[in-house]
């Protein structure tokens, strides 16, 4: 039974109506490079014009903070090149680029916080599951978890796993903004100021990155805004001792063999 199909006409370069013998004649046809090549730009060009809209969306609410937002931004700048560009390229001629792109719109697409109701739903979700499972939780304001949120946003972005352990970090984020002034300004702040002494520190330190962290979420829980470069002058000091003492110890052996 014979089919009409929207198709590439390779000589105007213009899609048209054409008729096939059948569906998989048509099917066959399709195949062809040219025409594989066209299919492609129109699911990039769809693909990409939805996901820009809900990007619009998003900032139109301020839900810029939105994890799906994030990555297809990220996305967005590695695709193109640009990292002032905000939205999906809906044309591209480089086939591989054409194929990036239109997988980390669908992608985009599928994220149910690229949204602002689907980022409103995964939002609820997340604080019923983070008041079940941190008792002093429930009696946070909405701006007060969000806050938390924000902090610990900071030092993941920062240090990813190097952060502690998310019971032990939100435990004392919880503390931070139910018994002090601190919000996630000092956090970041503290953040910064931590990695910027840990670079300029002998190698050492480096390894004392999630001691380091935990020792500036505690201070900030207990009111008190730590200090980065003390913190690491600190274990760089007690690291040295240690080496010194372990060098003396060497030298005071009596080896029987020299």
């Amino acid at each position: 039974m014979a089919v009409k199909h929207l198709v590439l006409n390779t000589q105007t370069g213009k899609p048209e109506l054409k008729t096939f013998k059948n569906e998989q004649t048509y099917r066959e046809y399709k195949q062809q490079p040219e025409q594989k090549k066209w299919q492609l730009s129109i699911e990039l060009k769809v693909q990409a014009q939805s996901a820009n809209k809900k990007l619009k969306q998003l900032e139109r609410k301020g839900l810029t903070n939105s994890p799906a937002y994030k990555q297809a931004q990220h996305q967005i700048h590695l695709i193109t090149g640009d990292t002032t560009a905000t939205r999906f390229p809906e044309k591209l001629k480089d086939t591989a680029k054409v194929q990036r792109a239109l997988q980390a719109a669908y992608k985009f697409n599928k994220y149910e916080t690229a949204t602002p109701g689907g980022l409103s739903k995964a939002q609820k979700r997340a604080r019923k599951g983070f008041n079940k499972k941190f008792e002093k939780a429930k009696n946070l304001s909405q701006k007060q978890y969000n806050i938390i949120s924000e902090m610990a946003e900071v030092l993941n972005d920062m240090y990813g796993a190097l952060i502690p352990g998310s019971t032990q970090l939100f435990s004392s984020l919880i503390d931070i903004e139910n018994n002090t002034h601190f919000d996630e300004d000092d956090i970041k702040e503290f953040a910064i100021d931590l990695q910027n002494e840990i670079d300029n520190a002998p190698k050492i330190a480096q390894e004392y990155t999630r001691h380091l962290l935990s020792q500036g979420i505690d201070q900030f829980a207990h009111g008190t805004k730590p200090n980065a470069k003390a913190l690491v002058k600190e274990v760089v000091d007690r690291e040295r001792q240690r080496l010194e003492l372990m060098r003396q110890n060497l030298e005071n052996n009596d080896y029987p063999y020299k």
